[in-house]
């Protein structure tokens, strides 16, 4: 036999079969509803709540109670150059935008650097100057913090939001 005849066949067992299966499930899904007797419903349907932390809420948790804590700070705070400001920045490149606290001392002296450097002028490293800013600022905010109880219960508040954020790190590595 040449192919030519035994082609046809082929089509008429394609088209057979793909008949079979177009109207197949129209046949099997057919069902009989049977009613059921009415059974007696509870009157109170039982709920299930699920409570669940995610790292993004504690993050912002703690970046909101760190802004706080700064804000008060900075409002008690007579010298402004130790003032605090924090917020979103994004790195030298990369599009990543990570959170930083800034006082405003190292502020200027990154401006003066940057001033410097596109000026031409020899670059001259204040970090002494830096260091000893720091360590004021820290003596400043120790100070602050024994003599208002306001901004002692705000830098509580961000040591309890870090403590379960490292917690819920913690437990989402094992």
């Amino acid at each position: 036999m040449s192919p030519h005849r035994t082609f046809p066949v082929y089509g008429v067992i394609t088209t057979a079969v793909m008949l079979l299966l177009v109207f197949t499930p129209i046949a099997v899904c057919q069902t009989v509803a049977v009613e059921e007797p009415e059974s007696k419903q509870p009157d109170t349907i039982e709920e299930v709540m699920v409570y669940g932390t995610s790292l993004k809420r504690l993050e912002a948790k703690v970046y909101r109670t760190e802004e706080k804590l700064f804000d008060t700070f900075n409002s008690l705070n007579d010298d402004d150059q130790y003032d605090v400001h924090c917020g979103y920045r994004q790195r030298t490149r990369s599009r990543i935008r990570q959170w930083f606290c800034t006082p405003n001392y190292l502020k200027k002296v990154r401006r003066d650097a940057a001033r410097g450097f596109f000026e031409g002028l020899a670059y001259n490293s204040n970090m002494g100057t830096v260091l000893l800013k720091e360590q004021h600022l820290l003596e400043k905010m120790q100070e602050l913090v024994a003599q208002h109880p306001e901004l002692r219960e705000v830098r509580d508040e961000l040591v309890i939001a870090k403590y379960k954020l490292a917690l819920e790190r913690k437990s989402r590595k094992k």
